[in-house]
């Protein structure tokens, strides 16, 4: 019989990690391997987290491996290009652009970054991007820039596949020149010495990470990546991320699916006019029970929709789920509710769909509306990323703490989560 693992006592180790989220049975498995790694018994291996320095480092890795590929989130990376190249720019003409992947895993999503900063006309010479992880072997991997073709599962990935990689004997190995952008280090976002590094980064990514950690070791980190972005800095987020940053004090850029969040106010030119998608909704109920808004900054509810009016053209194209979402993103739900009675009629209808039913339903008010939209999403894509956090952050703020529980561990396991 295998020996048991006291995750009770690993946990004690494990203070800034959210058991609920995590598992029991994730939990356990990653203590095995590092047993049978040191050769250690479960009694054993308690006593060396106190005795080994990197021991908690190693099990931390194990437990925390983010699944990554290039361009994981594609529209974060293209609006970066755009904010480097003409705002950020224009703001500092003489600048190199340092940039931060934190909990970088296997490089992916630094490499990223830097291609698309040179594809976005920025200078090499005027690039750097830091990569930070807490695991050593996710930094060896990471430094030898050679991937597999599961790394690639997009089309912008693709595309940078075949522009910055070669392929060889091991797989497809990336261009020096873009390697040589990408300073790679062990390093922990909680250790002291992240302090040297105030207001550095001209833009963070720190993304699906947050959602592993406890309430207050989230409040820790947000203050970390706070003291060391710029003032003018960026921060991207993942879906299951951007909604905590809310509650930190930052405010949410409106650029359209990319999770960026800037420090303090957002600039007149990113004061949301309308509703912002995807997080909209259920964080703005959120927010709600934190401080009271004035109905001035309130978003106007959809306009209701007469039985058989239609702004499309019958001898048109059925227009695109993008075109509803464009619409829903300028506030004219009206239109955006015509094109998605469409879809939702089809024989076939996508995840997607329900989605943005749920945020417009969200946004007027109508939670059982928002809810029942979010589970038929589910229901035809279980992993669908967004209705997942939507429907857990609207159960959390309405006190369903027991039914939210099982989707933060859905959201866990998706954002690549435990092994």
């Amino acid at each position: 019989m295998a020996d048991a693992v006291d995750i009770a006592g690993v946990m004690k180790h494990l203070v800034w990690l959210d058991a609920n989220t995590l598992g029991e049975r994730m939990v356990a498995q990653a203590v095995r391997r590092r047993m049978k790694s040191l050769g250690a018994s479960a009694d054993e291996y308690v006593m060396l987290l106190d005795q080994i320095p990197d021991e908690l480092q190693h099990l931390t890795g194990e437990l925390i491996v983010p699944e990554t590929f290039f361009y994981r989130h594609e529209k974060a990376f293209q609006a970066l290009g755009r904010w480097a190249s003409i705002e950020r720019a224009r703001a500092h003409p003489d600048k190199t652009f340092l940039a931060l992947s934190a909990a970088c895993s296997t490089g992916e999503e630094a490499y990223t970054i830097a291609m698309a900063l040179l594809n976005a006309g920025l200078r090499r010479e005027r690039i750097r991007v830091d990569a930070f992880d807490i695991s050593s072997e996710c930094i060896r991997r990471a430094k030898q820039a050679v991937y597999g073709s599961s790394s690639f599962r997009n089309q912008d990935g693709k595309t940078a596949r075949d522009i910055y990689f070669t392929v060889n004997g091991r797989g497809h190995e990336l261009s020096p020149a873009v390697k040589s952008l990408v300073n790679f280090q062990q390093r922990d976002i909680f250790s002291g010495d992240m302090a040297q590094l105030a207001d550095s980064y001209d833009a963070i990514f720190c993304r699906n990470v947050m959602i592993y950690f406890t309430e207050s070791a989230r409040k820790r980190a947000y203050e970390i990546l706070k003291s060391i972005l710029a003032r003018d800095g960026v921060l991207f987020l993942g879906p299951s991320d951007a909604p905590l940053a809310l509650k930190a004090g930052f405010a949410l850029c409106d650029w359209s699916m990319a999770f960026a969040v800037r420090l303090g106010h957002p600039s007149a030119a990113d004061q949301p006019k309308t509703m912002k998608l995807p997080a909209s909704g259920p964080a703005r109920t959120c927010a709600a029970k934190v401080a009271a808004r004035p109905a001035s900054a309130r978003v106007k509810p959809p306009d209701r929709i007469k039985p058989g009016e239609s702004q499309i053209s019958a001898h048109s194209a059925p227009p695109s789920l993008d075109e509803a979402f464009r619409l829903a993103d300028l506030g004219r739900f009206g239109e955006a509710m015509s094109i998605l009675r469409e879809h939702l009629a089809s024989k076939t209808p996508q995840a997607r769909a329900f989605y943005l039913l749920g945020l417009i339903s969200d946004s007027a008010g109508d939670k059982t509306g928002a809810e029942q939209a979010y589970r038929k999403a589910l229901y035809l894509q279980p992993d669908h990323e967004e209705s997942l956090l939507s429907l857990c952050l609207l159960l959390e703020c309405a006190g369903r703490m027991a039914a939210a529980a099982p989707l933060r561990q859905r959201l866990g396991r998706i954002a690549g989560g435990p092994r």
